[in-house]
């Protein structure tokens, strides 16, 4: 994937949490949160769907003018 101004953010996280949550649902409940709570409420939803396994999750946020400026150099 190319890094341009519409990647709004990434989600890194560990199997316990993609073997219950789809991409999809990620993403849709990573942008309908808080950025400051995105991370628990994704790990929530892994919990709260049955997972047993280990949940780890990490939102990184870009910023739309940084990765505009990084993708022109």
């Amino acid at each position: 994937m190319e890094l341009n101004e519409e990647v709004e953010f990434l989600v890194m996280a560990c199997d316990g949490v993609w073997d219950m949550v789809t991409d999809q649902l990620a993403v849709d409940s990573v942008a309908a949160s808080d950025p400051h709570l995105s991370a628990t409420t994704l790990r929530d939803r892994a919990f709260l769907s049955g997972s047993t396994d280990n949940i780890s999750v990490v939102v990184v946020y870009f910023d739309p003018a940084a990765v505009g400026d990084h993708a022109r150099n």
